[in-house]
C-alpha cells in the first residue's frame, strides 16, 4: 500500500507545482514586458498540459489501486 501511495503522490505533487507556477505567471503578467507576454502565456499552456497529464496519471494509479483489491 505504501508503494501505491508514493506512486500517487508523484503526479499529485506535479499537478500542484504546475498550478502554483501558473498562478505565479498569471501574477507576473501585468508587470511583464509586453514583448514577452505571449511567451509567458505559452508557458502557462505548457504547464497546463503537464498538469492534465499528471491528473490522468493519478486517475490511472487510483483506478489500478482500487481494482487490485
Amino acid at each position: 500500500m505504501q508503494i501505491e501511495a508514493r506512486a500517487l503522490a508523484i503526479p499529485t505533487r506535479l499537478l500542484e507545482a504546475c498550478h502554483a507556477n501558473i498562478l505565479r505567471i498569471n501574477d507576473f503578467l501585468p508587470h511583464c514586458n509586453p514583448n514577452i507576454t505571449s511567451d509567458a502565456k505559452v508557458g502557462m499552456h505548457q504547464l497546463a498540459g503537464a498538469a492534465r497529464a499528471a491528473y490522468q496519471a493519478s486517475l490511472s494509479y487510483r483506478r489500478d489501486y482500487f481494482h487490485s483489491y
